[in-house]
């Protein structure tokens, strides 16, 4: 798998560009800007963009979509539709934290629990993890043992769940789920480093109830 990733924007989201090495075919996870890096990796490798996905529609995971799709007009936008108030309402909550966000674009296709996207080889399954926000899912490749968390996961850390739409206990039933995902599941977060399910079982305060047992 093709995978390339960059903190964009004030808040630093990390946004992912995933590539199937055989096909060409890619997608973009949470479209946070810098659209000419972008471009420059789909460039590189020669990928053609197929899929524009969200894993939820906080401020900066929408930052930059509108260029995006602008950029890709055919690659559909994909969500879920738990998190459209949330989409609806970045440009306003933007500007409470002193940021902007201009119009955005309609979202193509609303996507649900167990879906798979394909993009080319490889086999994306859509599971659904609110708790940071309403509508929150992860990618799960699991033939590459490979998760884009958003901001279900960090190094270290959660999400937060002091934002409106954000909901503490769905947050740690979704946190339990996730977690019986495979000890080498390597987990590619919304913000900070890449780490694995185990380590983050073994070493997350947040996770002490799901330790592993080895």
């Amino acid at each position: 798998m093709i995978l390339e990733s960059k903190p964009v924007g004030p808040f630093a989201m990390n946004v992912y560009l995933v590539g199937c090495p055989h096909t060409h075919k890619a997608a973009i996870v949470d479209s946070g800007g810098d659209l000419p890096w972008i471009e420059a990796v789909v460039e590189k490798h020669g990928l053609e963009v197929e899929w524009l996905l969200q894993t939820h529609a906080h401020i900066d995971h929408v930052a930059g979509l509108d260029d995006t799709k602008k950029r890709w007009p055919d690659a559909p936008i994909l969500m879920h539709a738990l998190d459209l108030p949330v989409y609806q309402s970045a440009p306003m909550a933007a500007r409470m934290f002193g940021v902007t966000v201009g119009a955005l674009p309609e979202i193509d296709r609303f996507i649900e629990e167990g879906e798979v996207i394909e993009v080319g080889r490889l086999s994306f399954e859509v599971m659904f993890v609110p708790g940071h926000a309403p509508g929150h899912v992860a990618f799960i490749e699991r033939s590459l043992n490979a998760a884009l968390s958003g901001d279900l996961l960090f190094a270290g850390s959660i999400g937060r769940t002091d934002l409106p739409g954000c909901n503490a206990a769905y947050m740690m039933e979704s946190l339990r789920r996730f977690a019986q995902l495979p000890s080498e599941m390597r987990v590619f977060p919304g913000h900070g480093p890449a780490t694995t399910v185990g380590h983050e079982r073994r070493t997350n305060p947040f996770l002490r109830g799901v330790r592993d047992t080895e």
